[in-house]
């Protein structure tokens, strides 16, 4: 029906349980089919790999591969399981990840402190997850779960506006502002002296940092969605 009627849609396999050769063929065909992304809510437990490997006698991403789900289409959620050998074999296949930092951090059985997926050229969003509350909170906390100094405030930015737009394939007309671009936009109320920016640098770091660090969605004064005002003060 979402094909019918040209919807962009995901497709998902939930758990390492849920994979076996039917499901693989089964979500083979139906990517294939029209535009869509599949998302694996996968490696997020200690389990999953031994299940994997006791099914198919190999890691998931090898098995991933044989059935040609290594490449943009696909979407990781939480990956905290993925090793370093694992990460060697991924370095060239341009897959997209959301880290949701709430979750890892409340539900995960592992922190959150490696930053191997950027290294190895994975494209990293973030969400909201099941327990975050916006956004802007998840860039805060994923700031300071990180370690400090390994990644810049201007990255993390776009790992909320700039990464999601190129893991679903829009970043031509969506993810910056940019003349032909659709006009997709959130104005900030900086008249809280909190909020109001201070400080002698006026660099995009700086400016990356303080909307990370002092903003929250309560501060969102003005929505534009495609130029026109849906929400104003």
């Amino acid at each position: 029906y979402l094909s019918e009627i040209k919807k962009f849609h995901s497709i998902g396999i939930r758990d390492e349980s849920d994979i076996n050769n039917y499901s693989l063929s089964s979500a083979a065909k139906s990517v294939k089919e029209g535009k869509r992304k599949i998302f694996f809510e996968v490696l997020q437990k200690t389990t999953g790999q031994e299940h994997i490997r006791k099914t198919f006698s190999k890691s998931i991403f090898k098995v991933l591969g044989e059935n040609d789900f290594l490449d943009n289409r696909v979407i990781f959620s939480n990956p905290i399981h993925i090793q370093k050998d694992e990460l060697d074999y991924l370095s060239d296949k341009r897959l997209n990840a959301v880290l949701c930092p709430t979750d890892i951090l409340k539900l995960g059985e592992k922190k959150l402190e490696s930053l191997d997926l950027m290294k190895y050229g994975i494209n990293v969003s973030l969400g909201t997850g099941f327990l975050g509350k916006s956004v802007l909170s998840e860039m805060k906390l994923f700031s300071h779960l990180v370690k400090k100094g390994s990644l810049s405030y201007r990255y993390i930015l776009k790992m909320a506006i700039v990464n999601p737009a190129r893991m679903f394939d829009v970043f031509d007309t969506h993810g910056s502002i940019e003349k032909n671009k659709v006009a997709n936009l959130i104005l900030f109320d900086v008249s809280d002296l909190r909020n109001y920016f201070i400080s002698p640098d006026l660099s995009s770091e700086k400016i990356s940092e303080h909307i990370v660090e002092n903003l929250d969605a309560k501060d969102i004064s003005d929505i534009i969605v495609k130029g026109n005002v849906i929400r104003r003060d």
